[in-house]
């Protein structure tokens, strides 16, 4: 189960924030101060913080960034309330690393928050990863990570490998690191799964590489690559980058499956299934450039059928 940690003074709007992760099914621990809330994220794990801005012996931003300082946030969202909204207070939480900040007096907008954030949370991903990565340490994390989100991974150590195993094997993601043992890189392996046939060429691409320069990320970008990320990578970041690609993904197949559903209703009648007129029109010509081409006959049959409606 998911778990929220909640930091306000107030007793009853600590009651009526945790209605709003209670409701999606996210369990909720309180904390009355700043100094609570520490304690508290210095003893348990969370997977989202909410806190106010005003906390009685702290500010919220100081709060924050306190914690930041003692590396007990920032790889979860922080989410701050604030009883009057204020931008520049806003902008400054921003400034400090808070995900998103919300006035307390309509909590709407918070709730929208919470349930997108819980359902991409809570979400199974499932398919194929072709991992390229030729260290064993940045391997097992990728795959303690990937395989923890309900993914199966299949991990090669140079481009030339990866590359061979694209003719066989049903992958649903590419994630990449740049440099690799053997001859090629992980630009080798992008543009050879941009030149694949079909869907297959359009598979989407995440590239690692712990060299980060805006050179680098713009020529994997150019070659082909969805998304770039420096490493070392955070478990919930690289959990995060997967989740939006293989999202997208299945956006784009769905919409694909549409298309095609479309066409097909549009060549086939509706009752008989059977090929219509426009596609008769639409593979006439081509038939009949085979034909010649290939100097064999071609046969055209017209069918009349009395009382078809009794049929």
């Amino acid at each position: 189960m998911l778990r929220a940690l909640l930091i306000d003074p107030s007793r009853f709007q600590r009651s009526v924030i945790a209605s709003v992760f209670v409701r999606r099914n996210v369990e909720v621990a309180m904390a009355d101060s700043a100094a609570a809330g520490l304690k508290a994220l210095a003893e348990g794990r969370y997977d989202i913080l909410c806190f106010s801005l005003e906390l009685g012996d702290m500010r919220g931003t100081d709060f924050y960034r306190e914690a930041l300082k003692r590396k007990l946030a920032g790889s979860i969202p922080a989410l701050m309330l604030a009883a009057t909204p204020d931008k520049k207070v806003f902008d400054d939480a921003i400034a400090a690393g808070v995900t998103d900040c919300f006035p307390k007096a309509d909590l709407e907008d918070l709730e929208q928050y919470v349930e997108q954030w819980e359902r991409r949370a809570n979400r199974r991903m499932s398919g194929h990863v072709l991992l390229v990565e030729d260290s064993d340490t940045a391997a097992n994390f990728c795959i303690e990570v990937m395989e923890g989100l309900g993914l199966q991974v299949s991990r090669f150590r140079t481009a030339e490998e990866a590359i061979a195993s694209l003719a066989h094997g049903d992958y649903k993601i590419v994630v990449t690191d740049f440099v690799l043992e053997g001859l090629q890189t992980g630009l080798s392996v992008i543009r050879a799964v941009r030149a694949q046939p079909g869907r297959k060429g359009e598979l989407p691409i995440l590239a690692l590489s712990s060299i980060d320069s805006v050179a680098r990320r713009v020529d994997i970008l150019r070659a082909g690559a969805n998304d770039f990320v420096t490493k070392p990578v955070l478990a919930e970041e690289l959990a995060a980058r997967l989740g939006n690609l293989l999202m997208l993904r299945e956006l784009f197949d769905r919409l694909a499956a549409q298309h095609e559903l479309v066409k097909e209703m549009a060549l086939r009648d509706g009752l008989t299934s059977l090929h219509n007129r426009y596609h008769l029109m639409a593979e006439m010509p081509r038939l009949i450039d085979e034909a010649h081409a290939k100097a064999m006959p071609l046969t055209l049959l017209v069918v009349d059928i009395d009382h078809f409606k009794k049929i």
